[in-house]
């Protein structure tokens, strides 16, 4: 597969899975032995739990790739999320806010689809700006 292929592929997984919330088109994206090896989670099942339990909490969420880089079957991005708190996300109650952290994700592609992932969000940052952990030298 061209890298210029993968690079799309990793860009129609932001647009439609993350912008657009499309859970059924993960099949497409994802091989079946997906995994997120830092999790152990080796199976496309892991990530779609992760995506279904996410993004309920922050509906219509903002995903601005900055850039994305290829080089053979890697393709890495740098990005910016942002939405509102409106349900519960990871455990964490509404909170209402608006929320803007910036992400590096990479990924490993087969076959124009996503084998392996690293990276994400910023979660100290999102955690902060929900108001659930402090900022480094804050009082808490």
């Amino acid at each position: 597969m061209a890298a210029e292929d993968n690079k799309a592929a990793v860009l129609r997984f932001y647009e439609e899975v993350i912008n657009g919330t499309d859970l059924d088109v993960i099949d497409e994206l994802l091989t079946p032995e997906w995994g997120r090896p830092y999790l152990r989670q080796p199976e496309r099942r892991g990530g779609q739990a992760v995506l279904r339990h996410a993004l309920p909490g922050l509906p219509r969420p903002a995903c601005r790739g900055q850039r994305r880089d290829r080089r053979g079957d890697l393709v890495a991005a740098r990005v910016t999320y942002s939405g509102t708190h409106e349900g519960e996300f990871v455990g964490i109650p509404s909170t209402g806010r608006q929320t803007q952290t910036s992400g590096v994700d990479f990924f490993r592609m087969q076959d124009g689809k996503q084998a392996e992932h690293w990276g994400g969000p910023d979660m100290a940052s999102l955690l902060q700006q929900l108001g659930v952990m402090p900022a480094p030298g804050a009082s808490a």
